[in-house]
């Protein structure tokens, strides 16, 4: 699902059952921002709330005052403590409010959008574990969490954990607003929650993990706005995702093995400094850089066989050794192209040339750096290149017809994008099973070994109008309201499908989803307005009011109770599915 559901059906089935506006927009941003928070940098914050540091939690690193005690660097201060090791812990508490001294917290990633998102995930399995699973694509109960079974569409009452944590949420929020106590938090975990929820629906049968279950071929796609069908466009759509996905995807490849080449550069340069300190022979120079550069590019083939292999995991015998043998090759090209071979020579002679002239260590470090930076151009160079033709080979189809035809039948011109693995969730049917106007079939795999024979068809409107009716019932019980009768759910529905029934726009998405739900649901008191860097900027103490979302991320130290709450929420959620200290001991 997307905004189109996540935030404006939520919003308006939440003031629909009861709830002011105020309330119903808190669950309805919180729903949807599960999808658009995407920190993973650590914040230096300046006084993390003690809620935060419970053991259970994974959220805190510990600050420099206090060290790590199994090192014996430092203590942990014991709350309660008196006389001078209670004076300690209250000076070491105030110095930790300066940034460069207090805790690091970690936050709990819950969103992923953009190919760079989508690339760490597709080859980080902790990603799948820690941030698809959870989130979007969670299993029916914990038992089979590190499995890769499809999802399956929740309902209130069926027992599932979704169903058991919705329940928890909803005896927090009406304790809490009983006791007259501020119940914003747990209108916030009712909205995240729901997010999840509906994910169950829009993505029942596919799964978080990098997995054979993924490996899906849309072949129809009809706009239930006017019964059109719309396949050809759909497909040209998913074509046009995979193949810019591909490049994307081979690009990151690279990217990871640069970044693996950086991390052991300083080993490398330590050497060669080591040994070209000691002597003062070109030749043995020579050997000195040449055995540094062989160095490197065993490190970099390391690199990539086991990116190569984390690839290969799920994907069958048969596609296995087609993406070996692409990558492989590629690789190759890298190491033994003519051009790359020349350069290497030309800018071994140069560095040679240049070392002979020096004789402090600075700037022979400065020069090996040198020599590292320009193998990595002309590497980079050469693999986009490689990269570059591969695509050129993957022509645009003559037409429509031609294209539809090829995908069906995996035709040639498409066989570099048959061989880039499967992906996870619903990425090889694109958005299709996300949007709330089209129904749509698709053929996948019965067994993993097997091949595409199975047949899935669905109705998005209809099946989101139905989660529509869980998540109304579950804002009535929220209230102490009874649940909704089939008379009164049907004039409701009839104005949810309508309201559901138009394309997410690619612009002003907010401003014009926000008109047409209003045209359905025109209450005085309704309004409907959602900005993630408004959202974000909340999670900041302090004014924010002239800062864009960059500027906020680095300007302060001070977080709000939202903040902290949010990832809090977040970390139960991993919790619950893999026990304490999840992202640390898993």
């Amino acid at each position: 699902m997307d905004i189109s559901f996540h935030y404006f059906a939520v919003k308006t089935l939440a003031y629909m059952a009861g709830f002011s506006d105020d309330e119903a927009q808190r669950i309805a941003e919180y729903s949807q921002y599960v999808d658009d928070y995407n920190w993973t940098s650590p914040r230096k914050c300046s006084k993390i709330p003690r809620y935060a540091k419970l053991p259970q939690y994974d959220l805190v690193e510990k600050s420099l005052l206090r060290g790590n005690s199994r090192r014996g660097r430092g203590r942990r201060s014991e709350p309660g403590r008196s006389g001078v090791m209670g004076l300690v812990d209250i000076i070491i508490n105030l110095l930790e409010m300066l940034p460069f001294l207090g805790r690091r917290f970690i936050p709990v990633r819950t969103g992923f959008n953009g190919w760079v998102n989508l690339a760490t995930i597709v080859f980080n399995k902790r990603e799948q574990k820690f941030v698809a699973l959870p989130f979007h694509f969670l299993p029916r109960d914990k038992s089979i969490a590190q499995e890769d079974t499809r999802v399956e569409a929740r309902s209130f009452n069926d027992n599932s954990l979704i169903d058991k944590l919705l329940m928890q949420a909803v005896e927090e929020y009406i304790s809490r607003r009983e006791s007259d106590k501020d119940t914003s938090i747990a209108l916030m975990r009712i909205g995240m929650l729901l997010h999840t929820f509906a994910d169950t629906h829009a993505h029942q049968s596919f799964s978080g993990y990098h997995s054979w279950v993924n490996d899906v071929e849309v072949t129809s796609v009809i706009d239930n706005v006017n019964n059109k069908n719309i396949t050809v466009a759909a497909l040209a759509k998913i074509s046009e995702l995979e193949h810019e996905g591909a490049k994307n995807i081979f690009n990151s490849i690279l990217e990871e093995i640069y970044e693996t080449e950086t991390d052991a550069k300083e080993t490398i340069i330590d050497n060669a400094l080591a040994k070209i300190s000691k002597t003062e022979e070109t030749a043995a120079k020579d050997d000195i850089i040449n055995n540094m550069l062989e160095d490197l590019s065993i490190i970099e083939q390391k690199a990539a066989k086991n990116i190569i292999d984390s690839m290969l995991e799920e994907v069958s015998e048969a596609e296995r050794e087609g993406v070996k043998n692409t990558l492989d090759n590629m690789l190759e090209n890298i190491y033994e192209n003519e051009t790359y071979v020349n350069a290497e020579e030309t800018i071994i002679g140069s560095a040679l040339a240049k070392i002979s002239e020096v004789k402090h260590e600075e700037d022979v470090k400065e020069i090996l750096n040198r020599i590292l930076d320009d193998l990595s151009v002309v590497e980079h160079d050469i693999a986009e290149n490689i990269i570059d033709n591969m695509h050129e080979e993957i022509s645009e189809p003559a037409s429509n017809a031609a294209m539809k035809n090829s995908m069906s039948q995996q035709d040639p011109k498409y066989a570099a994008l048959s061989l880039i693995p499967v992906f996870i969730g619903h990425s090889k049917a694109a958005h299709v099973p996300d949007r709330s106007n089209i129904s749509f079939t698709m053929k996948r795999r019965s067994k993993k070994d097997g091949a595409r024979n199975e047949i899935y068809k669905r109705d998005n409107t209809k099946t989101f109008v139905e989660a529509s009716r869980h998540i109304f019932d579950y804002m009535k019980k929220c209230l102490d309201k009874p649940q909704v009768t089939d008379n009164e759910w049907k004039p409701l529905s009839e104005l949810l499908t309508n309201a559901l029934l138009i394309e997410k726009p690619e612009k002003d998405t907010v401003k014009i989803l926000a008109r047409h739900w209003k045209l359905h649901f025109p209450k005085d008191t309704l309004t409907y307005h959602y900005e993630e860097k408004e959202v974000e900027k909340k999670f900041f103490a302090g004014s924010t009011k002239n800062m864009d979302a960059a500027q906020t991320k680095t300007h302060t130290n001070k977080y709000t109770k939202s903040f902290y709450r949010y990832n809090c929420i977040a970390d139960e959620m991993l919790i619950e599915l893999y026990g304490d200290k999840p992202r640390k001991t898993n």
